[in-house]
């Protein structure tokens, strides 16, 4: 793990850094009308602007009526967020693979903090070139992403040092029990 970061300090920074960020509400109906009324740059390769997301990852779950919506994004996903937490202190994992796994639950623990305040996490950006984009997220989920990409290829033995692909010898990251 980077010496300069630690695990707790990146758990709790991360969360709170996506907390007070809210530009006034604007609504979006396509992405091209979010480009259109948004900042936008390198041709609009990048748009910036401001969407409520009631629903998880590309609003899967927004038309759930509101008292399920609340018991999956934020009773189930507190949870899910304290579980991890809990396996994660439990378990001794190394390098890429703790790295992952603080990223993941930060990302995870910034969203539900959005969620338990607001009702919604907030959304901003849309990468995307021509009729080809993503989904608006904000910088919570790219921890997520990260943090699940990071784990996994911990766990397959990457290492921050070597940067290449496990060997039998060296099969995953985890530190063996004592």
């Amino acid at each position: 793990m980077c010496p300069c970061i630690t695990a707790p300090a990146v758990v709790w920074i991360l969360p709170a850094r996506s907390l007070g960020n809210s530009p006034n509400q604007m609504s979006s109906r396509s992405w091209r009308l979010y480009c259109k009324t948004r900042a936008r740059f390198l041709s609009d390769t990048i748009c910036v602007g401001y969407v409520e997301n009631t629903g998880g990852f590309l609003s899967v779950g927004a038309d759930l009526p509101p008292i399920a919506r609340d018991a999956v994004f934020t009773g189930a996903t507190g949870i899910v967020l304290i579980t991890l937490l809990g396996l994660t202190l439990q378990r001794k994992y190394t390098g890429a693979a703790e790295f992952g796994l603080v990223l993941f639950i930060a990302g995870g623990a910034s969203n539900w903090i959005d969620r338990v305040l607001r009702g919604s996490v907030v959304d901003f950006l849309n990468l995307g070139i021509g009729a080809l984009r993503t989904g608006v997220f904000n910088i919570a989920d790219v921890a997520i992403m990260l943090g699940a990409g990071l784990f996994v290829l911990g766990e397959l033995g990457w290492s921050w040092n070597s940067g290449i692909s496990p060997t039998p010898e060296h099969p995953v990251s985890r530190v063996p029990d004592r």
